[in-house]
């Protein structure tokens, strides 16, 4: 008796849960369009780390095939819950409507919070360390000016006592990484009369004159945000956002 009494409860008890979902299950597909929009969002502020840390081509790749896999995957939800919408599913009371509203704000915000992101970063360049090699070997451009060398620094979390222009006494110039590299607690600047990206013979010199990056002095490498793949990304992820702005107004 007392076993068939708890299993009477427990299949009460479940069935009801089953009940509660059921009446909210719309609510729920519109609960995970919102997740999903903030793990869009969190996937662009993460983009200034990963990015540059991997392999420039691997990487545009790979942020394409993740952008593409995401809106799909939203949009399998996002078409019902639009027509429900379209329907009144969401407005049959002033609190539902003010609950649509608000999960409708919220994504529009993630959206237009992940394409300032994109902007800004298309604009302001990453950094990235190699302890082997050169910046120019791994598809990145050198550090410009002492202060951009000190935002690599920033970049890193890295606590330097100051920024010596040039002045590693303690290893020969042919041993020093050109342009912005880190060495002992201090960051160093060799400032560079020409741009060996744009310029063979410039870079023929810096080959010649410094020596490569190593465990001892990493050197700072900028990175770059603006590129086909990235804005590819952009355009793919504010497909759904027409949908979602005629939900949120209607």
């Amino acid at each position: 008796g007392a076993c068939a009494s708890a299993y009477q409860r427990c299949r009460q008890r479940w069935l009801q849960c089953g009940e509660y979902l059921r009446d909210r299950r719309f609510w729920i597909c519109k609960l995970i369009i919102m997740l999903m929009d903030m793990a869009i969002l969190r996937g662009a502020f993460a983009m200034g780390s990963e990015y540059c840390s991997q392999d420039q081509e691997v990487s545009e790749f790979g942020w394409v095939l993740w952008s593409s896999f995401l809106v799909f995957c939203k949009f399998v939800y996002l078409r019902p819950v639009y027509h429900l919408h379209q329907i009144g599913v969401f407005h049959r009371t002033a609190a539902d409507a003010g609950k649509s509203f608000l999960i409708e704000t919220a994504c529009l915000i993630c959206h237009c919070s992940m394409f300032a992101y994109f902007v800004y970063r298309s604009m302001v360049p990453g950094y990235i360390i190699y302890s082997s090699g050169s910046c120019m070997a791994q598809g990145k451009t050198l550090v410009q000016d002492p202060d951009s060398c000190l935002k690599a620094a920033e970049w890193f979390a890295l606590e330097v006592a100051g920024l010596l222009p040039g002045a590693n006494l303690s290893v020969p110039v042919s041993r020093q990484p050109p342009a912005c590299y880190y060495s002992k607690g201090l960051v160093f600047f060799n400032a560079l009369r020409c741009r060996p990206e744009e310029d063979a013979a410039c870079a023929d010199w810096v080959g010649r004159t410094y020596g490569p990056c190593s465990k001892d002095t990493p050197c700072f490498c900028e990175c770059s945000f603006l590129s086909v793949a990235l804005a590819v990304s952009v355009l793919v992820f504010l497909l759904p956002v027409p949908l979602q702005w005629k939900m949120l107004v209607s």
